[in-house]
């Protein structure tokens, strides 16, 4: 029997702990879940926001301090489930396409960030981009 583990917008952030996903890596370990599915929006990206860039706010953010708090949480993730193997599925949200949409409107970038910046497919093993799910 199949036990699915579905994760919805953790927004991985610098401002908060990613404690929760070696939480979130013992609870599908403790369950034994066979898939574990995160919905999109794993990284919040909050160096490309559109929302509130050029506030004060804004300032401070760091596109290499988004990668390495990403990389860090998917790390403690791994931690967590110790010896479990559960098949793992990420789906790109809105938030990590603010790498590309970022890329689009300033060409000079292309080349210097990219969506394999995150490294999902080695933490991960197995990815997915919402644009390309068949429903």
């Amino acid at each position: 029997m199949a036990t699915h583990l579905v994760i919805g917008d953790p927004h991985c952030t610098p401002k908060v702990s990613n404690d929760r996903f070696l939480w979130a890596g013992r609870l599908a370990a403790d369950i034994k879940a066979t898939h574990v599915i995160c919905m999109g929006d794993f990284c919040s990206m909050d160096s490309l926001s559109t929302y509130d860039r050029g506030k004060k706010s804004f300032e401070g953010r760091r596109y290499q301090q988004d990668m390495d708090h990403s990389h860090h949480a998917l790390s403690l993730f791994n931690k967590g489930l110790g010896k479990h193997k559960p098949r793992k599925i990420m789906l790109h949200g809105n938030h990590e396409d603010r790498i590309d949409r970022f890329v689009e409107e300033n060409p000079e970038l292309e080349g210097t960030m990219k969506i394999s910046d995150l490294n999902l497919k080695n933490m991960v093993g197995k990815k997915y981009h919402t644009n390309n799910l068949k429903l």
